[in-house]
C-alpha cells in the first residue's frame, strides 16, 4: 500500500507555535538566519515562545526542517515504513517521506527519529534535498565528500567542529539558511557579524541529556 501526503499538511502541527518572535534568539549570533527563517514558517517553537536556539535537535526536527524548505512535488510515502512507527507520533509522514526521497536509509529499525542529530547525518541530508552534486572523495570516512562540499561552498565554510558533534537548533537554522542560498533562492544575504555555522561558541550553553556523541557513525 503507497499513500500520497502533501507535505504542507503532514508539517503543518509542528508550526503551531510558529506565529510569534521567538522571545529568546537575541542573543543568539544566528539570529538573522532563525527569524528569517520563522518568518517563512519553515521553523517551529514551543508552547511558551521559545525557540531553545542551544538545544540539541533530533532527526525527525531536522529533517522536518529540511521538507519544509524544498520545494518538490509529493511523493509516495509506503504505508509499510507509516506501519512501522508508533500509533500517532507526529514524525512518522516526516520520517516516511525521508525515506521515499532517499535522504535516510530505507532501513526501517534504523531511523532513529527521537536521536540527536550530528553534523555528518545533517549535511548528508540538506546536500541530498537539494540533489547539490557533491564530488566523491578518495578515502576517508563516508561523510567526507559533505563536509568538504560544505566547506567549500559557504554552507561550513570553518572546519571548527567535529562531524561527530551533535548540531545545536540555531546552528541548524544556520545550515539550512546557507543551503538554500546556494540553492538559488532568492534569500536576504547574512549580516556580516553573523559567524559561520562551524564556529565554535566560546561560552556554549550545555546541551540537554540525550544519548552519548558517537565516536563513529552510519549515514543517515
Amino acid at each position: 500500500m503507497r499513500l500520497f501526503l502533501p507535505l504542507l499538511v503532514l508539517l503543518t502541527t509542528c508550526l503551531s507555535f510558529a506565529q510569534q518572535p521567538f522571545t529568546d534568539v537575541a542573543d543568539s549570533s544566528f539570529r538573522s538566519s532563525i527569524n528569517y527563517l520563522q518568518s517563512r514558517g519553515l521553523i517551529g517553537g514551543f508552547p511558551d515562545g521559545t525557540f531553545k536556539p542551544r538545544q540539541a535537535m533530533t532527526r525527525a526536527e531536522f529533517l522536518a526542517m529540511v521538507l519544509r524548505a524544498v520545494p518538490q512535488a509529493d511523493v509516495p510515502v509506503g504505508g509499510q515504513c507509516l506501519a512501522a512507527m508508533p500509533a500517532g507520533v507526529w514524525y512518522a509522514p516526516v520520517m516516511c517521506q525521508g525515506v521515499s526521497l532517499g535522504l535516510i536509509g530505507a532501513d526501517l529499525t534504523q531511523l532513529r527519529p527521537g536521536d540527536t542529530i550530528v553534523y555528518a547525518e545533517a549535511l548528508k541530508i540538506v546536500l541530498g534535498a537539494w540533489q547539490f552534486s557533491v564530488p566523491e572523495v578518495s578515502g576517508g570516512p563516508w561523510y567526507q565528500p559533505y563536509v568538504q562540499f560544505a566547506a567549500e561552498n559557504g554552507i561550513l565554510s570553518s572546519l571548527a567542529y567535529r562531524p561527530t558533534d551533535f548540531v545545536t537548533r540555531e546552528v541548524a537554522a544556520s545550515i539550512l539558511y546557507r543551503s538554500m542560498i546556494l540553492a538559488g533562492e532568492d534569500r536576504p544575504p547574512l549580516p556580516a557579524a553573523e559567524p559561520d555555522a562551524g564556529t565554535v561558541d566560546s561560552d556554549p550553553a550545555p546541551l540537554p541529556a540525550a544519548r552519548a556523541c558517537p565516536t563513529t557513525i552510519t549515514a543517515p
